[in-house]
């Protein structure tokens, strides 16, 4: 039997590449799925949610491709969250990235008030006279509410540009930028919600080693430690501690 012109139209247009992307782009309209892509100079890890549960996919790229949270071959990262999203078959992802710790800094900020903010945030010009660990002029801003306190961390333009850039060459919309730490402090104190006491966090990743203070979930101290070396990162931790709690008795 030979197909009429009714039947062959329908299948050349459902298979057309604009086709495609009005497809494309309606399941992201209509039914968006963030995807937190969590990063590390080895390669990512994907994280979303299943119909059931929490899924997971990792994937490595080659060594330099990535350096302290900075793409080194672009292109190359791109291509492979695109395959990596297209093989999820996820339309609807809308990326959520994830920066690694070395990527940024961070402080914890006392005494704002409402007036310290707008509908975009906090406002860039209250911090001029804080001692920040980073540059402000130079850098992308993120906030969290710590008790009565707020955490700010910055993370170079440059550096957040550079993984907009990569998106874009993906063609996946991107949701937001995140900061790993201060997605993690968060993680943490719904962990902790029963414990009132001080917590001592240390926090590994490939081969650097913080340790992170905390009173009343607050962090007071992140020192990078010298050595991944167990033996050395307890005696450091000891005498960091040891510093820690002599200040407070003061």
């Amino acid at each position: 039997m030979v197909a009429g012109p009714d039947s062959v139209l329908p299948l050349m247009f459902s298979g057309s590449p604009q086709w495609q992307a009005i497809r494309l782009a309606w399941s992201r309209l209509i039914d968006p799925c963030p995807v937190l892509v969590m990063i590390s100079n080895g390669g990512l890890v994907c994280c979303w949610k299943g119909a059931k549960c929490w899924m997971f996919r990792s994937a490595s790229w080659s060594q330099g491709a990535c350096r302290d949270g900075m793409p080194q071959q672009r292109e190359a990262i791109a291509e492979l969250i695109a395959d990596l999203l297209f093989d999820l078959q996820l339309p609807g992802a809308e990326l959520v990235l994830c920066l690694p710790p070395p990527s940024g800094s961070w402080c914890v900020i006392d005494g704002l008030t409402d007036d310290d903010w707008d509908s975009n945030g906090l406002l860039r010009d209250r911090l001029g006279s804080a001692d920040l660990p980073f540059d402000l002029e130079q850098s992308y801003l993120m906030t969290g509410s710590i008790q009565d306190s707020v955490a700010v961390a910055g993370v170079a333009r440059s550096l957040v540009q550079a993984w907009v850039d990569v998106v874009e060459s993906a063609d996946l919309p991107l949701r937001r930028i995140s900061w790993s730490l201060m997605d993690a402090q968060r993680a943490l104190v719904q962990l902790t919600q029963d414990w009132s006491g001080d917590l001592v966090w240390l926090l590994v990743q490939g081969e650097a080693v913080r340790l992170i203070l905390m009173r009343d979930r607050v962090p007071e101290v992140d020192h990078a430690l010298s050595s991944v070396d167990p033996e050395v990162c307890v005696s450091e931790a000891r005498s960091c501690l040891q510093a820690w709690q002599e200040t407070l008795n003061l």
